[in-house]
Protein backbone atom coordinates (compact mmCIF):
# COMPACT_ATOMS: atom_id res chain seq x y z
CA UNK A 1 0.00 0.00 0.00
CA UNK A 2 1.53 3.15 -0.69
CA UNK A 3 0.39 6.15 1.92
CA UNK A 4 -1.76 8.76 1.32
CA UNK A 5 0.31 12.37 1.82
CA UNK A 6 -0.18 13.81 5.01
CA UNK A 7 2.29 14.59 7.99
CA UNK A 8 4.70 12.18 8.92
CA UNK A 9 5.27 13.17 12.42
CA UNK A 10 1.39 12.69 12.73
CA UNK A 11 1.72 8.38 12.48
CA UNK A 12 5.33 8.97 13.99
CA UNK A 13 7.09 7.59 11.44
CA UNK A 14 10.95 7.90 10.77
CA UNK A 15 11.57 7.59 6.91
CA UNK A 16 15.11 7.17 5.36
CA UNK A 17 15.14 9.66 2.83
CA UNK A 18 17.16 8.77 -0.88
CA UNK A 19 19.89 10.34 -1.88
CA UNK A 20 19.62 10.33 -5.63
CA UNK A 21 22.31 8.88 -7.60
CA UNK A 22 23.66 10.54 -10.87
CA UNK A 23 22.77 7.53 -12.67
CA UNK A 24 19.36 5.54 -11.97
CA UNK A 25 19.97 2.34 -11.26
CA UNK A 26 18.45 -0.95 -13.67
CA UNK A 27 19.32 -4.17 -13.93
CA UNK A 28 21.23 -6.36 -11.56
CA UNK A 29 21.85 -3.02 -9.74
CA UNK A 30 18.20 -1.96 -9.29
CA UNK A 31 17.04 -5.77 -8.40
CA UNK A 32 19.79 -5.92 -6.02
CA UNK A 33 19.28 -2.68 -4.16
CA UNK A 34 15.93 -3.15 -3.64
CA UNK A 35 16.58 -6.64 -1.65
CA UNK A 36 18.99 -4.69 0.12
CA UNK A 37 16.80 -1.92 1.11
CA UNK A 38 14.45 -4.07 3.11
CA UNK A 39 18.45 -6.26 4.70
CA UNK A 40 18.68 -2.34 5.74
CA UNK A 41 22.08 -2.42 3.98
CA UNK A 42 20.87 0.63 1.34
CA UNK A 43 19.00 4.24 1.97
CA UNK A 44 17.30 3.39 -0.99
CA UNK A 45 17.40 3.02 -4.89
CA UNK A 46 16.76 5.67 -7.87
CA UNK A 47 15.65 4.51 -10.81
CA UNK A 48 14.33 5.96 -14.90
CA UNK A 49 12.39 4.20 -16.96
CA UNK A 50 11.84 5.62 -20.68
CA UNK A 51 9.34 4.46 -23.17
CA UNK A 52 9.65 5.39 -26.62
CA UNK A 53 5.85 6.32 -28.18
CA UNK A 54 4.32 7.46 -31.16
CA UNK A 55 0.81 9.26 -31.50
CA UNK A 56 -0.83 9.77 -34.92
CA UNK A 57 -0.16 12.52 -37.06
CA UNK A 58 -3.14 13.32 -39.55
CA UNK A 59 -1.68 15.88 -41.52
CA UNK A 60 1.17 14.16 -42.17
CA UNK A 61 0.50 10.18 -41.36
CA UNK A 62 4.41 9.47 -42.67
CA UNK A 63 5.67 11.72 -40.18
CA UNK A 64 4.29 10.50 -36.77
CA UNK A 65 4.40 12.57 -33.38
CA UNK A 66 6.97 11.25 -30.59
CA UNK A 67 6.08 11.42 -27.11
CA UNK A 68 8.85 9.81 -24.34
CA UNK A 69 6.98 7.99 -21.14
CA UNK A 70 9.58 8.39 -18.35
CA UNK A 71 8.88 7.20 -15.03
CA UNK A 72 11.05 8.40 -12.04
CA UNK A 73 11.06 6.94 -8.86
CA UNK A 74 13.28 6.76 -5.40
CA UNK A 75 12.43 3.94 -3.55
CA UNK A 76 13.50 3.25 0.81
CA UNK A 77 11.99 2.39 3.62
CA UNK A 78 9.60 3.83 6.36
CA UNK A 79 9.32 3.17 9.95
CA UNK A 80 6.41 3.17 11.73
CA UNK A 81 5.76 3.01 15.33
CA UNK A 82 1.48 2.03 15.83
CA UNK A 83 -0.08 3.53 18.69
CA UNK A 84 0.23 -0.32 20.64
CA UNK A 85 3.89 0.10 20.03
CA UNK A 86 4.21 -2.76 17.43
CA UNK A 87 6.82 -1.63 14.80
CA UNK A 88 7.11 -2.35 11.33
CA UNK A 89 8.47 -1.52 8.39
CA UNK A 90 7.06 -0.17 4.84
CA UNK A 91 8.28 -0.08 1.34
CA UNK A 92 7.91 3.51 0.46
CA UNK A 93 8.01 5.23 -3.63
CA UNK A 94 9.00 8.92 -3.70
CA UNK A 95 7.69 9.17 -7.45
CA UNK A 96 4.76 12.02 -7.51
CA UNK A 97 1.47 12.11 -9.31
CA UNK A 98 -1.27 9.16 -8.36
CA UNK A 99 -0.34 6.15 -6.47
CA UNK A 100 -3.71 5.44 -5.46
CA UNK A 101 -3.89 1.18 -6.56
CA UNK A 102 -7.40 1.94 -6.88
CA UNK A 103 -6.86 4.86 -9.51
CA UNK A 104 -3.85 3.48 -10.99
CA UNK A 105 -5.23 -0.22 -11.86
CA UNK A 106 -7.98 -0.51 -14.85
CA UNK A 107 -11.05 -2.28 -14.10
CA UNK A 108 -10.45 -3.49 -18.12
CA UNK A 109 -6.65 -4.17 -18.82
CA UNK A 110 -6.25 -3.68 -22.63
CA UNK A 111 -3.59 -5.58 -24.17
CA UNK A 112 -1.73 -1.97 -25.17
CA UNK A 113 -1.61 -1.28 -21.45
CA UNK A 114 -0.22 -4.66 -20.78
CA UNK A 115 2.33 -4.39 -23.11
CA UNK A 116 3.43 -1.35 -21.61
CA UNK A 117 3.82 -2.55 -17.96
CA UNK A 118 5.71 -5.67 -19.38
CA UNK A 119 8.23 -3.00 -21.36
CA UNK A 120 8.69 -1.14 -17.80
CA UNK A 121 9.35 -4.31 -16.43
CA UNK A 122 11.62 -5.43 -18.88
CA UNK A 123 13.57 -2.26 -18.59
CA UNK A 124 13.87 -2.18 -14.90
CA UNK A 125 14.84 -5.98 -14.55
CA UNK A 126 17.54 -6.24 -17.20
CA UNK A 127 18.87 -2.82 -17.38
CA UNK A 128 20.94 -2.00 -20.43
CA UNK A 129 20.47 -5.44 -22.02
CA UNK A 130 17.01 -4.37 -23.07
CA UNK A 131 16.02 -1.75 -25.43
CA UNK A 132 12.09 -0.82 -25.45
CA UNK A 133 10.51 -0.81 -29.07
CA UNK A 134 8.83 1.85 -29.59
CA UNK A 135 4.55 1.90 -28.55
CA UNK A 136 2.94 3.29 -31.60
CA UNK A 137 -0.12 5.04 -30.12
CA UNK A 138 -2.76 5.21 -32.98
CA UNK A 139 -5.22 6.41 -30.78
CA UNK A 140 -4.49 10.09 -30.24
CA UNK A 141 -3.07 12.89 -32.04
CA UNK A 142 -1.67 15.05 -29.93
CA UNK A 143 0.98 15.42 -27.26
CA UNK A 144 -0.50 16.12 -24.91
CA UNK A 145 -3.58 13.54 -25.11
CA UNK A 146 -0.33 10.61 -25.59
CA UNK A 147 0.61 12.00 -22.59
CA UNK A 148 -2.69 11.51 -20.82
CA UNK A 149 -3.34 8.67 -22.37
CA UNK A 150 -0.70 6.87 -20.92
CA UNK A 151 0.38 8.94 -17.64
CA UNK A 152 -1.09 6.52 -15.54
CA UNK A 153 0.73 2.95 -17.51
CA UNK A 154 3.38 1.58 -16.20
CA UNK A 155 3.11 3.07 -12.48
CA UNK A 156 1.87 -0.50 -11.36
CA UNK A 157 4.79 -2.52 -12.42
CA UNK A 158 7.16 0.17 -10.76
CA UNK A 159 5.08 0.06 -7.49
CA UNK A 160 5.08 -3.32 -7.34
CA UNK A 161 8.75 -2.71 -6.10
CA UNK A 162 7.17 -1.11 -3.39
CA UNK A 163 5.12 -4.14 -1.95
CA UNK A 164 8.25 -6.11 -2.89
CA UNK A 165 9.55 -4.85 0.31
CA UNK A 166 6.73 -4.04 2.29
CA UNK A 167 5.71 -7.74 2.27
CA UNK A 168 9.05 -8.84 2.99
CA UNK A 169 9.52 -6.19 5.63
CA UNK A 170 6.12 -5.81 7.67
CA UNK A 171 3.84 -8.91 6.70
CA UNK A 172 6.78 -11.67 6.66
CA UNK A 173 5.70 -12.29 2.85
CA UNK A 174 8.41 -12.98 0.13
CA UNK A 175 6.92 -12.00 -3.53
CA UNK A 176 4.36 -9.45 -2.96
CA UNK A 177 5.57 -7.97 -5.94
CA UNK A 178 7.00 -10.50 -8.10
CA UNK A 179 3.13 -11.81 -7.83
CA UNK A 180 1.67 -8.27 -9.23
CA UNK A 181 4.06 -8.49 -11.84
CA UNK A 182 2.94 -12.08 -12.75
CA UNK A 183 -0.98 -10.84 -12.68
CA UNK A 184 -0.22 -8.39 -15.21
CA UNK A 185 2.48 -10.83 -17.61
CA UNK A 186 -0.47 -13.69 -17.42
CA UNK A 187 -2.71 -11.10 -18.44
CA UNK A 188 -1.10 -9.98 -21.30
CA UNK A 189 0.16 -13.52 -22.12
CA UNK A 190 -3.35 -14.83 -22.12
CA UNK A 191 -4.22 -12.16 -24.65
CA UNK A 192 -1.56 -12.82 -27.06
CA UNK A 193 -2.45 -16.33 -27.10
CA UNK A 194 -6.29 -16.03 -27.18
CA UNK A 195 -5.89 -13.04 -29.68
CA UNK A 196 -7.91 -10.75 -27.13
CA UNK A 197 -7.89 -7.37 -26.92
CA UNK A 198 -8.59 -6.87 -23.58
CA UNK A 199 -9.15 -8.73 -19.96
CA UNK A 200 -12.21 -7.25 -17.84
CA UNK A 201 -12.37 -7.15 -14.03
CA UNK A 202 -8.57 -6.59 -14.17
CA UNK A 203 -8.58 -4.07 -10.78
CA UNK A 204 -11.00 -6.80 -8.86
CA UNK A 205 -8.47 -9.17 -9.48
CA UNK A 206 -5.63 -7.39 -8.39
CA UNK A 207 -7.16 -6.60 -5.41
CA UNK A 208 -8.69 -9.38 -4.71
CA UNK A 209 -5.21 -11.44 -4.91
CA UNK A 210 -3.04 -8.80 -2.66
CA UNK A 211 -6.49 -6.73 -0.55
CA UNK A 212 -3.21 -5.45 1.59
CA UNK A 213 -3.19 -3.07 -1.51
CA UNK A 214 -6.19 -1.57 -0.69
CA UNK A 215 -6.14 1.58 1.29
CA UNK A 216 -8.18 2.15 4.43
CA UNK A 217 -10.88 4.30 3.17
CA UNK A 218 -11.39 1.33 0.78
CA UNK A 219 -12.61 -0.84 3.66
CA UNK A 220 -15.01 -0.90 6.49
CA UNK A 221 -12.04 -1.02 8.92
CA UNK A 222 -8.46 0.36 8.72
CA UNK A 223 -7.45 -1.52 5.79
CA UNK A 224 -3.49 -1.90 3.97
CA UNK A 225 -0.20 -3.33 5.55
CA UNK A 226 -0.48 -1.67 8.42
CA UNK A 227 -3.71 -3.06 9.46
CA UNK A 228 -2.30 -6.84 7.80
CA UNK A 229 0.71 -6.38 9.87
CA UNK A 230 -0.83 -5.80 13.11
CA UNK A 231 -3.41 -8.80 12.62
CA UNK A 232 -0.60 -11.11 11.95
CA UNK A 233 1.45 -9.64 14.86
CA UNK A 234 -1.46 -10.49 17.40
CA UNK A 235 -2.17 -13.66 15.76
CA UNK A 236 1.47 -15.17 16.13
CA UNK A 237 1.76 -13.36 19.41
CA UNK A 238 -1.23 -15.53 20.85
CA UNK A 239 -0.86 -18.68 18.73
CA UNK A 240 2.66 -18.71 17.21
CA UNK A 241 1.32 -18.55 13.75
CA UNK A 242 -1.29 -16.30 11.91
CA UNK A 243 -3.82 -18.01 9.62
CA UNK A 244 -4.11 -14.46 8.00
CA UNK A 245 -0.46 -14.61 6.78
CA UNK A 246 -0.91 -17.79 5.38
CA UNK A 247 -4.00 -16.85 3.33
CA UNK A 248 -2.03 -13.48 2.14
CA UNK A 249 0.86 -15.56 1.25
CA UNK A 250 -1.22 -18.73 -0.74
CA UNK A 251 -2.70 -15.37 -2.67
CA UNK A 252 0.66 -14.75 -3.82
CA UNK A 253 1.62 -18.04 -4.84
CA UNK A 254 -1.78 -18.57 -6.90
CA UNK A 255 -0.57 -15.22 -8.72
CA UNK A 256 2.61 -16.94 -9.86
CA UNK A 257 0.69 -20.53 -10.58
CA UNK A 258 -1.47 -18.50 -13.22
CA UNK A 259 1.36 -17.17 -15.22
CA UNK A 260 3.13 -20.67 -15.22
CA UNK A 261 -0.18 -21.77 -16.60
CA UNK A 262 0.13 -18.80 -19.12
CA UNK A 263 3.18 -18.90 -20.14
CA UNK A 264 2.73 -23.01 -20.73
CA UNK A 265 0.09 -22.28 -23.11
CA UNK A 266 1.66 -19.34 -25.26
CA UNK A 267 5.11 -21.83 -25.29
CA UNK A 268 2.68 -24.84 -27.23
CA UNK A 269 0.72 -22.12 -29.19
CA UNK A 270 3.94 -20.42 -30.78
CA UNK A 271 5.48 -23.71 -31.00
CA UNK A 272 2.45 -25.25 -33.18
CA UNK A 273 2.52 -21.98 -35.00
CA UNK A 274 5.86 -22.19 -36.00
CA UNK A 275 5.42 -25.99 -36.86
CA UNK A 276 2.68 -24.97 -38.77
CA UNK A 277 4.51 -21.69 -40.21
CA UNK A 278 1.83 -19.44 -39.45
CA UNK A 279 5.05 -17.90 -37.61
CA UNK A 280 8.18 -17.53 -39.28
CA UNK A 281 11.40 -16.48 -38.99
CA UNK A 282 10.45 -12.60 -38.94
CA UNK A 283 7.29 -13.38 -37.19
CA UNK A 284 8.52 -15.54 -34.39
CA UNK A 285 10.24 -13.20 -32.46
CA UNK A 286 13.64 -13.20 -31.22
CA UNK A 287 13.97 -16.21 -28.67
CA UNK A 288 12.07 -18.68 -30.96
CA UNK A 289 14.64 -17.40 -33.88
CA UNK A 290 17.45 -18.29 -31.96
CA UNK A 291 16.54 -21.31 -30.28
CA UNK A 292 13.95 -23.08 -31.91
CA UNK A 293 14.33 -24.86 -35.78
CA UNK A 294 11.46 -23.03 -37.79
CA UNK A 295 8.79 -24.90 -40.29
CA UNK A 296 8.69 -28.28 -39.82
CA UNK A 297 12.08 -29.68 -38.61
CA UNK A 298 9.64 -27.63 -34.78
CA UNK A 299 7.33 -30.27 -35.21
CA UNK A 300 10.27 -32.76 -35.33
CA UNK A 301 11.66 -32.12 -31.98
CA UNK A 302 12.45 -34.76 -29.88
CA UNK A 303 10.70 -35.09 -26.23
CA UNK A 304 13.95 -34.31 -24.42
CA UNK A 305 14.65 -30.92 -26.96
CA UNK A 306 11.16 -30.23 -26.03
CA UNK A 307 11.18 -30.19 -22.77
CA UNK A 308 14.77 -28.58 -22.20
CA UNK A 309 13.12 -25.62 -24.73
CA UNK A 310 10.53 -25.47 -23.04
CA UNK A 311 12.03 -24.96 -19.40
CA UNK A 312 14.75 -22.30 -21.31
CA UNK A 313 11.43 -20.23 -22.31
CA UNK A 314 10.37 -20.08 -18.71
CA UNK A 315 12.94 -19.30 -17.65
CA UNK A 316 13.60 -16.42 -20.07
CA UNK A 317 10.17 -15.18 -19.67
CA UNK A 318 10.83 -15.20 -15.54
CA UNK A 319 13.58 -13.81 -15.59
CA UNK A 320 13.49 -10.70 -18.33
CA UNK A 321 10.06 -9.54 -15.83
CA UNK A 322 12.23 -10.33 -12.79
CA UNK A 323 9.46 -12.81 -11.11
CA UNK A 324 10.03 -15.55 -9.15
CA UNK A 325 9.72 -18.68 -10.72
CA UNK A 326 8.00 -20.98 -8.18
CA UNK A 327 7.69 -25.07 -8.85
CA UNK A 328 4.29 -26.32 -9.70
CA UNK A 329 3.50 -29.99 -11.28
CA UNK A 330 3.03 -29.89 -15.06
Amino acid sequence: MLPRKRSLSDEGVVVKRVKREATPLTGDAFVTGIGNIDAQTSPGVFTQVSLPTTYSNPKNPASPGSYALKLTANFTAKDHIAPTGMAWTQGWMDMGGITSYEKILPDDFSLSHATIESRVMKSLAMGPLYTPKTFHNDDVTTKAAAKSMLSLMGRPAMQSYVEDITGRTSLNIHDVGSGMRAEMLAAKLKMRTRNKASVTGFKSTMLDSFPQLLTGTSLPEPGGAAHYASIIDDQIAKKKKSPVQKDLAGRVTTSHEKLDKAIGKRFDFKLKSIGEKTLTRKTAGKWWRENVPMGEKAAELKPKQMAKLRNAYYDNKYAKHDITRFSFKK
